[in-house]
C-alpha cells in the first residue's frame, strides 16, 4: 500500500504543479550518496531494474536541471553516475 500512496501523491503533484516542480527525492536534492546506495542495492540482484533506474535517473536529472536549484557540477556528477555501466 505504501507504493500505491507514493505513486498517487506523485501523480497528484505532477498534475497540480507540473513535472518540473513536482520532482522530489535524491535527484532533486543532488544526493549522490543515496543514488549510489540505490544503484548498489539494485546491482547484481536486479539488472533489468537497474537499467530502468539508470534511464529514469537520466530523465530526472534533465528535470532537475530545469528546476535550476542545483549547480552544474552536481548535475554533471549525477549524469555521470547514471551513465556509468
Amino acid at each position: 500500500i505504501l507504493i500505491q500512496t507514493l505513486m498517487s501523491t506523485a501523480l497528484t503533484n505532477t498534475q497540480n504543479l507540473g513535472i518540473t516542480e513536482a520532482l522530489t527525492g535524491p535527484v532533486a536534492r543532488g544526493d549522490l550518496d543515496t543514488l549510489n546506495a540505490h544503484l548498489q542495492a539494485l546491482g547484481s540482484d536486479s539488472p533489468g531494474v537497474l537499467a530502468l533506474y539508470r534511464e529514469l535517473g537520466k530523465v530526472a536529472v534533465t528535470i532537475a536541471r530545469d528546476q535550476a536549484r542545483l549547480g552544474e557540477a552536481q548535475l554533471a556528477a549525477m549524469e555521470d553516475l547514471f551513465s556509468h555501466r
